[in-house]
């Protein structure tokens, strides 16, 4: 089987760095978010850096939200966040994160599963199409869904299973891996976590999905979900260790040491 502000000097550099005026890329009509292609969609920077808590604080963004944890009583950021104390850590999450615009040709269309966002370590984000590099969901009329070409942290082989909403992966050759996948490496293992796995539709939609190896039964990988029929959570208060979010319970914590 095969995650502020600048001076505009500075900020010029960096996107003349990442983005040169020959691959084609384009400046939003929302600055300063910075887009070329990528496929048959684009992917997109924004430099600006997002106000975040300080440490001991540790963040990354699932599906437009900001979620934050920190051990003890460090102190709650105000404004825009929502906060509790569970246990022996502080929780945030924070709605509402802005995202690229739609190039003013592209009609969104029955695949358009909109933006996959990560945090980099400065506080910036970037931002590509969640379906990118996958096949299209195929559904069944039992309800069930799957796609062929699912995301993995690299090319090589992996062992998968998914667990509170995160699909989290193991191997055995340690290699670079995608950005938007949280890893760690201890000896010759490599693990890791993608907080925002993708699903058949957005929330509230509810699922529960797993990761199939090519040859079990399938020429290559897929994912495989079906409706999830578990009770869902109607308060924060249910949600050990996290929110209440789409009505099912997302971590506040990411860290491929969890596992």
């Amino acid at each position: 089987m095969t995650s502020r502000q600048r001076r505009p000097a500075v900020t010029a550099i960096i996107f003349a760095a990442w983005c040169p005026a020959a691959t084609g890329c384009r400046t939003d009509a929302r600055p300063p978010w910075r887009c070329q292609p990528i496929g048959r969609g684009e992917a997109c920077v924004d430099a600006r850096r997002l106000a975040l808590p300080p440490p001991p604080w540790t963040c990354h963004e699932r599906r437009g939200r900001l979620l934050c944890a920190a051990p003890g009583a460090a102190p709650l950021p105000g404004g825009a966040w929502r906060c509790r104390r569970d246990g022996t850590e502080s929780l945030c999450v924070r709605d509402g994160l802005p995202l690229p615009d739609r190039p003013a040709a592209e009609a969104p269309g029955a695949d358009d599963e909109g933006w996959r966002c990560w945090l980099e370590p400065a506080g910036g984000r970037r931002c590509r199409p969640r379906a990118w590099g996958n096949g299209p969901w195929r559904c069944d009329d039992r309800g069930g869904c799957a796609r062929r070409y699912p995301d993995f942290p690299n090319r090589w082989e992996w062992g998968c299973f998914e667990t509170r909403g995160r699909t989290i992966c193991g191997s055995d050759t340690p290699a670079p891996t995608d950005a938007a996948w949280t890893c760690r490496a201890q000896d010759d293992r490599m693990t890791c976590v993608d907080a925002d796995p993708d699903v058949p539709a957005p929330p509230p939609a509810r699922w529960s999905c797993r990761l199939e190896a090519a040859g079990d039964g399938t020429d290559v990988a897929r994912r495989v979900c079906h409706p999830d029929d578990t009770p869902p959570c109607v308060q924060d208060a249910q949600c050990s260790g996290g929110f209440c979010l789409d009505r099912q319970c997302v971590r506040a914590r990411l860290s491929a040491d969890e596992v």
